[in-house]
């Protein structure tokens, strides 16, 4: 799946997609080894580039859920030694900002 991962993203229901961006962004306050961070951080962008937030079940829920995520990725970027790397926060951040602009 790795080297699939907007094919893999597209058979999932968005409700789903919400729900695994909620607990990727919860992952990421752990501290994990680089390559792990990487992994989530590259399904992380993938879901916020392919969920749908008009879907049935998520629109309801997607505004709130997205703050969680937010306030999730903000510890993250702060706590996690692996997001020290510019260019991983950076690619956290901008997701991040991607999913706050889908919420609108």
């Amino acid at each position: 799946l790795g080297d699939n991962m907007t094919d893999a993203a597209s058979c999932l229901k968005d409700f789903v997609k919400m729900l695994l961006l909620l607990m990727i962004a919860k992952m990421l306050r752990g501290q994990h080894m680089l390559e792990r961070s990487k992994a989530l951080i590259s399904w992380f962008k993938v879901l916020t580039e392919t969920i749908n937030p008009h879907s049935d079940n998520v629109a309801a829920h997607f505004k709130d859920v997205t703050q969680q995520i937010h306030g999730h990725v903000e510890t993250a970027l702060r706590d996690n030694l692996a997001l020290a790397d510019k260019a991983m926060a950076q690619m956290l951040s901008d997701a991040n900002r991607r999913l706050a602009d889908k919420s609108v």
